[in-house]
């Protein structure tokens, strides 16, 4: 037996041999990820690799599209596990760093990463919620990275169906979506204020003119309103622009200032000035307001008014927008506070959940965790 002077010493001093090195994952070329700039710079892709990865993965001309990091790996795996078992297996990650990246392949996912996006962030396993919570600069980059791989596919000529990962299949509703949608589609965000607001969880963009001016308007608009989420900008610009299917009168109260014969009306001015009020009704939630986060101090001061609504061009304004049924593409307050589930469901997205924990305990609750 060890001696008391050993035992002080610790296991590894008692035997006399070093510790065994701490485990090192490695790039293809057998680099450490300590010289993380040295092997982001070895796998980083670019648009011949994304053309050849939407060659291999789109279906009518669309690609089924996300967006992920290690945060969201239990959530990923088990989205993709749902698609796997409505017989889809045509897909397209965008992982957000170079280790989700790695992650993604070495389970075989189809993963694509382009730093330029995104930049240097180091939030490979940090959570969206913690990000948002603490306003951090990283998580705003990130959703502007988002839309902008949007762009990049719509300029390749390939329509995009954009998905949240925290989200289940129950039937294959690609071709009905594909069906459906004109320009635009969303599902719908539920009984939020004021109603009727486009969801981002499941979006659906064909590539054209219309579209490509819209998210180059939409992502000018991000940048400049930095602290609004861009399910938030997106719902504004819509308005703004008055191509939003809840400025119908029938939608809206009459006279209010979602409908264009209220006397609230968004005006089709380009680069009308919008108050704090309207743009907080135009879908951007309470836990997004607060300070301007650092690094981006171009960005709108919301606490200190409005901003102006970049509206260039003429094409997107005439697109046709749709919301899903919310009785196939079932929004997350239904799976949170409803007592059944809509015998037409299709799709669920947990969403209306802040954390990882909540989001796995509604689907464990609903049998929607399929690994």
């Amino acid at each position: 037996p060890p001696t008391d002077e050993a035992k002080a010493a610790g296991w590894w001093d008692y035997l006399a041999v070093p510790p065994p090195p701490a485990p090192q994952r490695v790039g293809t070329n057998g680099s450490s990820l300590n010289d993380i700039g040295k092997i982001t710079r070895e796998l980083a892709m670019d648009e011949t690799d994304l053309k050849a990865l939407l060659e291999g993965n789109k279906v009518q001309n669309s690609v089924l599209l996300m967006f992920a990091n290690l945060g969201a790996l239990q959530l990923l795996e088990n989205y993709l596990c749902s698609l796997s078992e409505q017989g889809i297996n045509k897909y397209l990650i965008y992982a957000v760093d170079v280790e989700s990246h790695m992650e993604f392949q070495s389970r075989g996912w189809h993963s694509y990463f382009n730093p330029r996006l995104t930049g240097p962030l180091n939030i490979s396993k940090t959570t969206v919620a913690k990000q948002l919570k603490n306003h951090r600069p990283e998580f705003h980059n990130m959703m502007t990275a988002k839309l902008q791989i949007v762009q990049d596919v719509l300029r390749l000529g390939v329509d995009v169906l954009m998905t949240d990962v925290d989200i289940v299949f129950h039937k294959n509703v690609i071709p009905e979506v594909l069906h459906k949608c004109k320009d635009m589609c969303f599902m719908h965000d539920g009984p939020s204020k004021p109603g009727l607001r486009a969801n981002l969880g499941l979006w659906f963009l064909r590539s054209g003119a219309a579209t490509l001016e819209f998210m180059a308007n939409t992502i000018a608009a991000k940048v400049q309103h930095v602290r609004m989420s861009d399910q938030a900008v997106v719902n504004a610009l819509m308005k703004q622009g008055g191509i939003a299917p809840w400025l119908n009168p029938k939608d809206s109260p009459s006279g209010s200032k979602d409908s264009p014969s209220g006397s609230g009306g968004f005006s089709l001015d380009s680069g009308r000035t919008l108050s704090t009020t309207q743009l907080d009704d135009a879908g951007s939630r309470g836990e997004e307001r607060g300070k301007v986060v650092e690094g981006n101090e171009g960005g709108s001061d919301r606490s200190k008014g409005g901003g102006k609504m970049p509206m260039e061009g003429g094409a997107w304004l005439k697109m046709k927008v749709k919301i899903l049924p919310e009785k196939v593409y079932v929004n997350g307050h239904v799976l949170m506070h409803g007592t059944s589930l809509p015998p037409e469901m299709g799709m669920a997205h947990i969403n209306w959940t802040r954390t990882k924990g909540q989001k796995k305990k509604y689907l464990k609750q609903w049998n929607m965790w399929k690994c």
